[in-house]
């Protein structure tokens, strides 16, 4: 999503002020109401900034969404786009074994919980991300192909190891979302968890507390443990 040149003089760098005030504050409004739940109006009033603003640099309120998401998902995205790239590549040059891909797995989950649970904007995005697979809009297919895809394909890769089922059979795919489904099912109920608890926030050791026990579900969920136990079987038969 190209914004307007901001030319390098005091008011470009006015500019290039607002347009930052703006995409910060339309994730949480964009969160809370959706795209069409909330006026340019009233964003602009909580962003601090003149009410043509995003008429002037994102050419509407479409264009505004989607540059709002889009910035997201570079700033935030980055990290974890990163990791997913590094067990892919820990993958490929592996035995590509249920235990490796069991290994990753876990190593992948873990981090993850780690990320989500401490990105102070992870609840706002989820929000969005949320909306949009219930309610699609323009901005589905940017989110689709920036982070479905990518999560998707590095995870079911190490899920059909294990199962030694195909990628895209419909078990893997249906055990691709249960697994990751841990992760967001835990991030929008972590309010209640918390209470039951009794933790008053989430910690960075809190965190990893709750990413171990996760990561160790996910690859157990998927029956690693069945596949180890046959396979000692048959090199220790009684």
């Amino acid at each position: 999503m190209k914004m307007k040149d901001e030319p390098s003089t005091p008011k470009g760098n006015q500019g290039q002020k607002t347009i930052e005030q703006l995409l910060t504050a339309g994730l949480d409004f964009f969160a809370k109401y959706g795209p069409d739940g909330v006026t340019t109006r009233q964003i602009s009033k909580g962003a601090g900034v003149n009410s043509a603003a995003i008429a002037y640099y994102f050419g509407g309120k479409e264009g505004y969404y989607l540059a709002v998401i889009k910035r997201h998902i570079e700033r935030r995205g980055e990290p974890v786009l990163a990791l997913l790239a590094e067990i892919s590549k820990k993958f490929r040059e592996s035995e590509q074994t249920p235990d490796v891909a069991a290994s990753l797995l876990e190593e992948l989950m873990f981090n993850l919980s780690v990320t989500t649970l401490l990105d102070p904007t992870s609840g706002a995005m989820l929000g969005i991300y949320t909306r949009e697979h219930l309610q699609p809009t323009s901005a589905f297919d940017m989110i689709h192909e920036e982070i479905d895809m990518r999560l998707h394909g590095t995870v079911s890769e190490l899920v059909g190891c294990i199962t030694q089922n195909p990628t895209d059979s419909p078990e893997t795919v249906v055990q691709t979302y249960a697994v990751l489904g841990q992760i967001l099912h835990f991030r929008i109920s972590i309010t209640t968890a918390c209470r039951f608890m009794h933790w008053d926030e989430i910690t960075e050791e809190r965190a990893e507390v709750i990413a171990k026990i996760i990561s160790k579900m996910a690859s157990r969920s998927l029956g690693i443990e069945a596949v180890q136990a046959n396979r000692a079987g048959k090199e220790h038969p009684r």
